[in-house]
């Protein structure tokens, strides 16, 4: 997963803009009413993605021979309850919450300032494909950028990004600020994936990204969007302050983090079972 989530990711960054431009031809040669079936029909086809997936311990043997554990719901506590996790949480989800207001009212405020329905569209591709590169090169950054660093970095450019969207720039402005895109979002995602890889033992994993989605994608993200409605419907595009401050607050977590965090476990490894002749191994303690 280390050398290889920002290409993955890139894929999913190209499908976006794929399925942004495929949906946006024909919802406007057929009109609003296919949303809906083009919806179902997105849904399905991931459905069905998944079920070819392949099965990641088919033809292994049970968790207690293999010397794997089940997941346990103090896995989740022990993780929520170490300090540099949690500084980890909210750095990146005040980070990624910042992009609410864009996200839910990005299009209807460039609307607004008069800027036709096709340059929008030109806009969001815009930051798609600034994203995309970033993905490409996604080796090169975290060889390069301590990873928390990169997450720091990644909040300075969403603060510099929202604070001067608060003051209406002018289009050429505005398409140079997508741009930032790949830091803002791209750079904090990938410094999110690499720290739950260096800071979390392997057997946590998908607790702690399940956790990452839970708390940052939903909570956090989900109330930041739910505030953006009285925020824009009082301050209009002055709203991105707010978004900046946010993206400020986890600039300055991403700080604490960088100053505290030197790449160790953040929580204890959990012994594995040894059992009679499965070559089992031992873990050493974080």
């Amino acid at each position: 997963m280390r050398s290889t989530i920002g290409r993955v990711r890139l894929w999913g960054s190209l499908s976006f803009i794929v399925a942004s431009l495929g949906s946006g031809l024909l919802i406007g040669t057929l009109g609003a009413e296919t949303v809906l079936p083009l919806l179902l029909a997105g849904t399905a086809l991931m459905v069905l993605g998944a079920h070819f997936l392949p099965r990641e311990f088919g033809g292994r043997a049970p968790l207690a021979a293999s010397g794997l554990r089940r997941l346990k719901l103090t896995d989740a506590f022990d993780l929520v309850r170490a300090p540099l996790f949690l500084l980890f949480l909210l750095a990146a989800s005040m980070v990624q919450a910042s992009h609410a207001l864009y996200y839910s009212f990005g299009s209807l405020h460039w609307r607004a300032q008069g800027i036709p329905d096709g340059v929008i569209g030109a806009l969001w591709s815009v930051g798609v494909v600034a994203e995309i590169a970033l993905f490409a090169a996604s080796g090169r950054v975290i060889a390069s950028i301590a990873t928390a660093r990169l997450l720091m970095l990644a909040g300075l450019a969403a603060t510099l990004r929202w604070g001067l969207m608060a003051v209406d720039p002018p289009l050429w402005a505005t398409a140079l600020l997508q741009t930032l895109h790949a830091m803002s979002f791209g750079a904090a995602h990938l410094a999110s994936i690499h720290f739950m890889t260096h800071a979390v033992p392997e057997d946590r994993a998908a607790t702690a990204q399940g956790l990452y989605a839970a708390v940052v994608a939903g909570l956090v993200l989900g109330g930041a969007t739910v505030a953006s409605g009285p925020l824009y419907r009082t301050f209009a595009g002055e709203a991105y302050g707010a978004m900046a401050c946010l993206a400020l607050i986890g600039a300055g977590c991403a700080f604490l983090l960088m100053q505290h965090w030197r790449g160790e476990l953040v929580v204890a490894v959990v012994p594995q079972p040894q059992s009679s002749g499965s070559g089992g191994k031992t873990w050493p303690a974080a």
